[in-house]
């Protein structure tokens, strides 16, 4: 309905500041300056990962066997078996609406990494994985909440049923 209305709607109407439709001063402006096709942005994958959030240091350790940890949970390339790259910071990309896959900003390269669960993650917003993390940390406080919270133990929480449901009703 959105696009329908900036497209159809929004597009075709007369604009006050331009004093005339946006469209038609897009035309205008394209034939008084040119088509200048060097300057457009592929929106391919390369521009959707520069455009994620980072985590909240933006770079995590590539751990041995382990990956790169963000958000309670192991995401893993097999670009991280790279003796080279074991035990270095990289930067790294959350997907808001897809808790399974991070990137990692590797030798100059976006890496897609799966999470440890990746076949129970994958297509959950970080929303729902951070509610369930306040959840867990509630059950239990002190020093000893925050090691609590595991992947696995974020996947069971989630499958129970409190906690399915809560999810539809948010």
């Amino acid at each position: 309905f959105f696009s329908d209305y900036v497209y159809r709607v929004y597009d075709s109407a007369g604009h006050p500041a331009l004093g005339t439709s946006p469209a038609e001063a897009f035309v205008k402006a394209i034939e008084k300056s040119g088509y200048r096709p060097t300057r457009l942005i592929s929106y391919d994958e390369a521009f959707v990962v520069w455009c994620l959030p980072s985590t909240r240091t933006g770079v995590a350790k590539v751990q041995p066997r382990a990956g790169v940890k963000a958000n309670y949970l192991h995401y893993w390339s097999d670009e991280f078996r790279n003796a080279g790259v074991e035990g270095t910071k990289v930067r790294v990309k959350v997907d808001p609406f897809n808790a399974g896959v991070v990137y990692a900003l590797v030798k100059g390269r976006w890496l897609r990494c799966v999470s440890e669960y990746h076949h129970y993650f994958n297509g959950r917003s970080l929303k729902e994985v951070m509610i369930a993390t306040e959840e867990i940390r509630k059950l239990k406080t002190g020093a000893a909440a925050s090691k609590l919270i595991t992947a696995k133990r974020l996947r069971d929480f989630m499958a129970g049923p409190e906690e399915v449901e809560r999810i539809k009703q948010q």
